[in-house]
């Protein structure tokens, strides 16, 4: 992990971009947070489709509420362009008709 940059927010909390293994992300921990006092982390979704600085008003809301209860922050990017999905397998064959169960008549 490569911190690229630091910013201190309103409240003490600590804004930190990073890099990871061709993901961007950003980390934003509560000024409680210390390496011998170690806090809680909450991972923040955004929307498919957007960009971290498009949904960043939501995002730092988001952390600075959590961090004013003693939680850190985290969101990440995935690297463009996204992997294609993969199809997952059905947990089961479909019925046939004939094998539907008749009540008696």
């Amino acid at each position: 992990m490569r911190f690229t940059s630091h910013t201190l927010l309103d409240g003490g909390v600590l804004e930190r971009e990073f890099t990871l293994a061709g993901f961007t992300g950003i980390l934003w921990m509560p000024p409680t947070a210390t390496p011998s006092s170690q806090v809680p982390l909450l991972l923040l979704n955004q929307p498919g489709g957007f960009d971290t600085r498009r949904m960043y008003p939501r995002l730092v809301a988001r952390a600075a509420a959590a961090a004013k209860e003693g939680f850190g922050s985290v969101t990440i990017e995935l690297a463009r362009p996204y992997p294609a999905p993969t199809r997952l397998a059905p947990t089961c064959a479909p019925r046939s008709p004939r094998a539907r169960s008749r009540a008696p008549r």
